[in-house]
C-alpha cells in the first residue's frame, strides 16, 4: 500500500464565496435574488451517550432538519408577501400576515491551490422554506453611512426520497457530477434560451437525479434489451424501408415489383427469388405472399460502457456517469511517436511482442491505411 502524503499539489481544497441566489415562488417559477450576502447553515444534530454496565458503548445521534440564518442587503419584490406581508393594493402592505413557503437556491465556490477560487462550486437547493424576519435596525444617516442588512431565520420541511432519509436539502458538486447532468440541472434551475427557470417538485427532481443516465441498458428478460438515453445524440437510428408490391393479375398469376435493388433477384431464366417478403405458410409447397413494407432500422450507441468479448461481441451496460465511459489518453511524444494510456482492462491489448490493439478510441479515417486517433476522455 502507498504511504500517505500530505499537502499534495491540487489536494489543498477550500470553500469560499456565495453567489447566484434564486428565489422560487410557490408555483415553482424562479427569480434572481440579488444582494444575498450570507447563508449560515445550522446543524441541529444531537448526540446522546449510551452506557451499558457503567461503560459507554455508543453514541445515539438524533438527526435534525435543515435550518439556517440568511442575510441580504436587498431581496426580490416577490419575497415581500412570502415573509408575511400582504398587498391589498399596489404599493400598500398589511403586516403580520402568515408567511408562505418557497424554494431557495444558492451557489458556493470551491477553490484549491492550483486553480484558485474557480476550481468548482456547489449548488444548494432548499425546498419548503419558511423565513421568519429578525430585527431590522433603521438608523439616521451619518457621515459614515451603512447599508441595512436584512436577516431571516429559515427552516425547511423535508420530503420523502426513496432509499434515503427525508430531506429538504440537495447539494450538487460541479467537480464530481457528470458534466451533462450538471448542464441539464443548470438549464432547469437557471433557465436557458428555450426554457424559464423552474424548481420542479422534490420527488420529481430526486427521481430525475437518481435515474439520470447517459445511456441506460434495460434487460427485457426475453433475450432482447432496450437502450434509453436522457439526452439526444447517444442513440442514433438509421432507417431503411424495404418495399415489395404484389399485384394479382386475375388469371391465376401475379407479379412482384420493387424500386429497390437486391430484393427480387433472377436466379436463372425461369427462377427468381424474393429476398424480403410477407409470406404465410399454407403447405410444404405453397405460401401466400402479400405486399410488404419492411422497416429496417440500424442504430448506433456512442459513448457507452462496453466490454470487449470478441471481434463481433461486446457486453454493454448502463453508463450513468462520465467515469463509466471507457477512457483512453493519447499522448504526443513530439518525435513522431505517441503513447496510449488507460486505467481500464481490455481497452489496450498486446497481440504479440510488436503488435497491440486499441479496442476503444476516437478515430478519424484519413485513408485506407491511416487513421487519426485522439483521447476518448469526455467532458
Amino acid at each position: 500500500m502507498p504511504e500517505l502524503v500530505w499537502d499534495k499539489v491540487g489536494d489543498r481544497v477550500y470553500e469560499t464565496g456565495l453567489d447566484k441566489g434564486v428565489l422560487y415562488l410557490p408555483d415553482g417559477s424562479g427569480v434572481p435574488w440579488n444582494g444575498l450576502t450570507s447563508i449560515i447553515e445550522q446543524f441541529d444534530k444531537e448526540s446522546s451517550p449510551v452506557y451499558y454496565d457503567g461503560m459507554k458503548i455508543s453514541d445515539l445521534v438524533v438527526l435534525g432538519d435543515f435550518e439556517a440564518s440568511m442575510k441580504a442587503v436587498t431581496y426580490p419584490d416577490e419575497f415581500i408577501e412570502l415573509e408575511g406581508l400582504a398587498s391589498p393594493n399596489r404599493g400598500t402592505f398589511f403586516g403580520d400576515q402568515p408567511p408562505q413557503t418557497f424554494g431557495l437556491c444558492y451557489r458556493t465556490q470551491v477553490g484549491n491551490d492550483l486553480e484558485g477560487d474557480i476550481a468548482g462550486y456547489k449548488i444548494h437547493i432548499i425546498y419548503n422554506v419558511t423565513a421568519i424576519p429578525s430585527e431590522k435596525t433603521y438608523s439616521s444617516i451619518t457621515a459614515d453611512p451603512s447599508l441595512v442588512e436584512f436577516e431571516w431565520n429559515i427552516t425547511a420541511v423535508p420530503e420523502e426520497v426513496p432509499g434515503f432519509r427525508p430531506t429538504a436539502h440537495i447539494i450538487i458538486d460541479s467537480r464530481d457530477v457528470d458534466p451533462w447532468l450538471l448542464e441539464d440541472l443548470l438549464a432547469m434551475l437557471y433557465g436557458s434560451d428555450i426554457s424559464s427557470a423552474v424548481l420542479i417538485p422534490m420527488p420529481e427532481l430526486a427521481a430525475f437525479i437518481i435515474n439520470w443516465c447517459r445511456v441506460k441498458i434495460i434487460d427485457n428478460g426475453d433475450g432482447t434489451w432496450t437502450a434509453v438515453s436522457s439526452r439526444d445524440g447517444f442513440i442514433n437510428v438509421n432507417v431503411d424501408v424495404s418495399q415489395i408490391q404484389i399485384i394479382n393479375l386475375g388469371n391465376g398469376m401475379w407479379s412482384a415489383s420493387t424500386d429497390q435493388d437486391g430484393l427480387i433477384v433472377m436466379l436463372d431464366s425461369d427462377t427468381f427469388e424474393i429476398r424480403t417478403s410477407n409470406a404465410n405458410f399454407l403447405n410444404p409447397t405453397t405460401y401466400r405472399i402479400t405486399d410488404i413494407s419492411v422497416l429496417d432500422a440500424l442504430f448506433t450507441i456512442i459513448k457507452v460502457n462496453a466490454v470487449y468479448l470478441d471481434d463481433v461481441t461486446y457486453e454493454i451496460s448502463s453508463t450513468c456517469h462520465v467515469n463509466d465511459v471507457p477512457q483512453i489518453k493519447i499522448i504526443d511524444l513530439d518525435n513522431g511517436l505517441w503513447r496510449a494510456e488507460t486505467d481500464q482492462d481490455n481497452l489496450i491489448v498486446m497481440i504479440d511482442a510488436d503488435t497491440f490493439e486499441i479496442r476503444n478510441a476516437t478515430v478519424e479515417f484519413l485513408n485506407s491505411t491511416t487513421y487519426r486517433i485522439s483521447d476518448t476522455i469526455d467532458n
